[in-house]
């Protein structure tokens, strides 16, 4: 850390530095799964219940994020492109 810190003061910044990453994390794979459930062909609206969000989060969550992610299928459902 750059500032002049006291030890207390270091732990309690590391401590915030280490949740903000596992926070990240956590938030990727909460997007990461409403985007597979979708892509499985799971309604937004039972998505929603189980994420205990509103369905036009789900939408929204979708549109912002899926987008160049999947390719259509025959079906019409979007399946994970290869990278």
């Amino acid at each position: 850390m750059a500032r002049n810190l006291s030890q207390s003061q270091a732990v309690a910044v590391e401590l915030v530095a280490s949740t903000a990453a596992a926070r990240a994390a956590a938030n990727d794979a909460y997007i990461d799964s409403i985007i597979a459930a979708r892509v499985a062909g799971a309604p937004a609206s039972v998505i929603a219940e189980a994420a205990g969000t509103s369905y036009e989060a789900v939408r929204k969550l979708v549109e912002k994020h899926a987008s160049g992610k999947f390719e259509p299928t025959p079906s019409g459902r979007p399946r994970h492109k290869e990278p």
